[in-house]
């Protein structure tokens, strides 16, 4: 239920052969292979591309109706407005390099302004590029289910929960332990999916500013809970770690990478649970001592 739109080149006989020429030696089994990149190298920028490799300096952008204040990240969230969990694995995933601005050349990473920006595009005679543009499919109206539990709601009950859990545990004097080792368990393992995706894949993940509260060693030391040796380096652990959550919230519009809103009450929750397992390691130590 997609829109099909065809847009016809203005081409003189020549012209579509050595089109034609270029893409039959595109074809071929050493020349179809490329890095693929969501921003400057994907199935949008590739029709750019080749048209500006078969006919350098002929065709003329005009980006009048093109944002120059949006990034790669704020363009993407036009299209995810329905799709909020899609949006936020987008948000953790990758890291700063797609918040820079995304100028009205690089808007063509995305088909919508790659058609535009060819239907105001004209060539060196002062022609349009664009002949004729053919609606051949156009979309339904259909309603959109939009499920009640996304990402913000969901981070939000689970806080309001695990806020209820730590006034019972400070007023009971307990510590549900186990509670603590799934909660930095399961961030310590995105914290190892972002190395991964940072330093031994091509995606666009480096510099993740999510790896602050993500952080790998969380894994490691979600196992340490149930070991009494390693009590006084999970206090300071922890102390150092509330420390970094508290920097990241006070920062939250500072940093050079936008974060996703919802995970605001997730690293809210990472910095309740984590100063209070500091104090609750704290407590027990000095009981020791005495």
């Amino acid at each position: 239920n997609r829109d099909i739109k065809e847009q016809i080149l203005s081409l003189s006989l020549n012209q579509k052969i050595d089109l034609f020429k270029y893409l039959e030696n595109n074809i071929l089994e050493e020349n179809k292979y490329y890095s693929y990149n969501y921003l400057y190298d994907n199935c949008a920028t590739k029709i750019r591309d080749v048209l500006n490799d078969v006919f350098p300096n002929y065709i003329y952008y005009d980006f009048q109706d093109v944002s120059y204040s949006l990034s790669y990240r704020e363009l993407m969230d036009l299209y995810l407005s329905y799709q909020k969990w899609g949006d936020l694995g987008i948000d953790i995933c990758l890291g700063v390099e797609i918040d820079k601005i995304a100028e009205g050349y690089n808007t063509m990473y995305l088909p919508d302004y790659l058609f535009s920006s060819l239907s105001n595009a004209k060539t060196t005679k002062g022609e349009k590029l664009i002949s004729e543009e053919i609606n051949i499919f156009s979309s339904r109206n259909i309603s959109i289910n939009h499920s009640f539990f996304g990402p913000w709601e969901t981070f939000f009950f689970l806080f309001i929960f695990l806020l209820f859990i730590s006034f019972r545990e400070r007023k009971y004097d307990i510590w549900y332990k186990k509670l603590d080792f799934l909660i930095f368990l399961i961030t310590g393992s995105i914290g190892f999916l972002l190395l991964f995706l940072w330093f031994f894949t091509d995606h666009i993940s480096a510099y993740n500013y999510n790896i602050i509260w993500a952080l790998p060693v969380n894994f490691i030391v979600a196992f340490f809970f149930f070991n009494k040796k390693m009590l006084n380096q999970l206090k300071h652990y922890f102390l150092f770690y509330s420390i970094f959550l508290m920097s990241l919230i006070l920062l939250w519009n500072f940093i050079p990478q936008k974060l996703n809103n919802s995970l605001f009450f997730l690293i809210l929750l990472l910095l309740i649970r984590s100063f209070l397992v500091f104090l609750k390691i704290k407590k027990i130590l000095t009981l020791k001592f005495i």
